[in-house]
């Protein structure tokens, strides 16, 4: 989760100032430790402050979108945002919030 979450991070900075989305793909989340639930929810916090302006997650069920909103309170501050169960759906609602996405 670290990890990741620093990829991204190194990414957004490389963008200076740029408006940017996220796509999360979350399709393989079975759950996490609170450990990396609370590096996550850090990481919401700081990327709502960032020039993201819209974000997708795409899980596998709802239960796990469920599971990750319960114990990651920051991704409801973002509101532009949404879930999805299937990439084309969030790929195609993203390219309508006027970002370009690769």
């Amino acid at each position: 989760t670290k990890s990741a979450c620093k990829q991204i991070q190194t990414k957004v900075d490389s963008l200076n100032g740029q408006a940017f989305s996220v796509l999360l793909n979350c399709t393989n989340y079975e759950g996490s430790t609170p450990a990396a639930h609370k590096i996550s929810n850090d990481y919401f916090l700081w990327l709502n402050k960032q020039n993201c302006i819209a974000w997708a997650a795409i899980y596998h069920q709802k239960i796990y979108a469920d599971m990750a909103k319960n114990q990651q309170p920051a991704m409801f501050e973002f509101q532009n945002r949404r879930e999805f169960y299937d990439v084309e759906s969030a790929k195609s609602w993203l390219a309508s919030q006027s970002v370009v996405i690769s």
